[in-house]
């Protein structure tokens, strides 16, 4: 993509072709194994399904942009930039690097390892990649709520046992444990808990249909709605990830 014209930056973009010998891209291929899953899927289609979670958990936020199958099953896939959307496929800002890809190699094999044996950990992270289909309206922040709530909370009993208290008291005790923390810089420095008390009440004002007022005082602090679904997008990542780290410990803290 290049400027329309070099001569006025921010003009708008143009696609330019460019010659087979500066095409770059991966080619992420499965195993041979003419294997099934214990729920009856075949390679390669487990194989993607569960690469697709791990790209979404990553930091590089990997996705694949064309899938390839045998010619007895057919082809499958979608152009680039219909897949990633015009915004996405001309900003990228990270870089596909060893360590973004061993990150990913992580989140794949852990992914596997949990598999089967704790259903409510690999239910979110499905949910988590299929959020991505209503990016932008919102159901994506109210989405990311549930699927943090399916990790932690159970049926609140009274009021201090809220999903608002439950959520505020968990995650910085569980946060000290993750390995990737929580970015809490995109707001204006108040106490984590003093955050998670706002996001639920902006969670309570979009549930009920409400346009939200970062104006008044107990929303100032979130800025704005980028931001908040800046966070809870990082903070559902890195709450996955420990969950596939250590879930017996999760799966516990969501009866407490």
């Amino acid at each position: 993509m290049v400027p329309m014209d070099a001569a006025q930056p921010g003009g708008g973009l143009r696609s330019e072709e460019l010659s087979p010998d500066k095409w770059r891209y991966y080619v992420v291929e499965p195993p041979q194994e003419a294997t099934v899953t214990s729920s009856g899927q075949r390679i390669p289609d487990y194989f993607q399904h569960i690469l697709d979670q791990a790209g979404r958990l990553s930091k590089v936020e990997l996705r694949f942009a064309v899938t390839l199958y045998p010619k007895s099953q057919g082809f499958h896939g979608y152009p680039v930039a219909s897949l990633l959307g015009w915004e996405t496929f001309t900003r990228f800002e990270d870089i596909l690097d060893d360590a973004a890809v061993n990150e990913i190699r992580e989140g794949f094999k852990s992914l596997q390892d949990i598999a089967g044996q704790f259903p409510r950990i690999t239910r979110a992270s499905e949910k988590f990649l299929h959020l991505r289909g209503v990016a932008g309206s919102d159901l994506y922040p109210l989405g990311l709520f549930a699927i943090i709530e399916s990790l932690l909370t159970h049926d609140p009993h009274g009021r201090y046992d809220s999903l608002r208290h439950q959520i505020a008291s968990k995650i910085p005790l569980l946060e000290k444990r993750m390995a990737m923390k929580l970015d809490y810089s995109v707001f204006r420095n108040p106490t984590p808990q003093e955050i998670w008390q706002a996001l639920y009440s902006y969670r309570s004002t979009i549930a009920h249909g409400d346009d939200a007022n970062f104006a008044l005082a107990e929303l100032r602090i979130l800025v704005n709605r980028g931001r908040v679904e800046q966070f809870l997008t990082q903070a559902l990542k890195s709450l996955i990830r420990h969950a596939m780290r250590e879930p017996e410990l999760v799966t516990d803290l969501q009866k407490v």
